[in-house]
């Protein structure tokens, strides 16, 4: 009779413990302590003869300062960035992928300013966000690039030095 009870326990408690661990795993599941990264910037399938008469004038003072590369690209949307989630800058045509961590946002009246350093002296951002753009330096070891309002959306990402 005692082994009956026993067995019959069990069989009761059994099952509300993988109940308990099933929940458990599965609120565990979703939490991330490392989230996504956040892209500002998108490529764009467009060529120089797509471009706007004014987009064209502002690439072409990028071009006349004679720079190593440079791709279009799109500021991608949720941007200003809000300082929660890890930023990478771009991907794309020309394979930049600077993932951003511990940077600083300062809102002001009309834009929205990002700082940020990165692992030592050769990792830095200054970006400046205003309505639907942004401009401004990354270093990146030794490569210096710069992100330049085009007009429409559209930006360039240019890479100065490397």
């Amino acid at each position: 009779m005692n082994t009956l009870r026993r067995v019959g326990s069990t069989a009761i408690v059994f099952p509300f413990i993988l109940a308990l661990l099933l929940a458990l795993f599965i609120t565990q599941t979703g939490r991330s302590d490392d989230p996504k990264p956040q892209k500002l910037l998108v490529p764009v399938e467009m060529n120089e003869k797509d471009l706007t008469a004014e987009q064209r004038s502002e690439l072409d003072q990028i071009k006349a300062q004679e720079p190593k590369n440079w791709a279009l690209f799109k500021l991608a949307e949720n941007m200003p960035p809000n300082g929660k989630r890890p930023l990478v800058i771009a991907s794309g045509p020309m394979e930049v992928n600077i993932e951003m961590k511990n940077y600083r946002v300062k809102t002001m009246d009309d834009f929205v300013i990002l700082n940020w350093d990165g692992k030592d002296r050769s990792e830095t951002a200054t970006l400046v966000f205003g309505d639907k753009s942004v401009s401004g330096n990354i270093q990146y070891g030794k490569r210096l690039y710069s992100v330049a309002p085009l007009g429409d959306g559209l930006h360039a990402l240019v890479l100065h030095k490397q």
